[in-house]
């Protein structure tokens, strides 16, 4: 059975004070052996370890994972884009460690929703902030999308519910008002939103042949 960590999975955990679980992402053993020490010393678990060219979607859905953490040289276009697919799936805060202070690989990896760039080596004494940092960077970003998203949704319905009214008014030759009216009451009557009912108007007006 496969286990999905979600994003509201990774807060449930994180505010229950539990330690986060790290996958830890090395193409050189002896920074793994490192991490997995320091990471150790400062209480966080580790998920995994894998190789940068590995599938990293794949692996994190097989995996309880919290936090992703990067060692690499300089970030491959496939990691990059491992990183990228991973946002899409399943979010996670990302801290990367590198000597790569290319400004494009930069770019790159914040267009990959990295949450901490860290180009001036691994410091074993500062990684526990740096994971602060990475957490709190992502929480205030998904925020962020959650609040457009919301804002987004509701500029849709209205644009529904301006478009069914405007049906409403010529079909029945009736004022705005009445029409909204309208449309709220078969909203209640139907125990649905009005963006709802707006919307399976609007489908049934594209479903029935216009008059010539």
């Amino acid at each position: 059975m496969h286990y999905r960590t979600s994003h509201t999975e990774f807060f449930t955990a994180k505010n229950k004070g539990q330690p986060m679980r790290i996958l830890l992402v090395c193409d050189h053993p002896a920074h793994t052996t490192m991490l997995e020490q320091a990471l150790y010393n400062c209480g966080y678990p580790i998920s995994g370890s894998i190789k940068p060219d590995h599938d990293l979607v794949s692996y994190v859905q097989n995996t309880r994972s919290d936090v992703i953490i990067v060692v690499v040289d300089s970030p491959s276009k496939v990691i990059l884009e491992n990183l990228r697919r991973l946002d899409i799936t399943q979010p996670m805060p990302v801290v990367v460690f590198t000597q790569d202070q290319d400004a494009q690989k930069i770019r790159a990896a914040m267009g990959s929703n990295v949450s901490s760039y860290i180009v001036d080596g691994f410091n074993a004494e500062r990684l526990k902030s740096i994971i602060d940092v990475a957490v709190t960077r992502f929480e205030m970003l998904q925020k962020l999308k959650s609040t457009l998203k919301t804002a987004e949704l509701r500029l849709q319905e209205r644009k529904l519910v301006e478009r069914a009214k405007g049906m409403v008014m010529k079909q029945r030759g009736c004022t705005e008002e009445e029409a909204y009216r309208l449309l709220r009451t078969a909203a209640m009557n139907h125990n649905k939103g009005i963006a709802e009912i707006a919307q399976a108007l609007i489908t049934a007006s594209e479903l029935i042949p216009h008059q010539k």
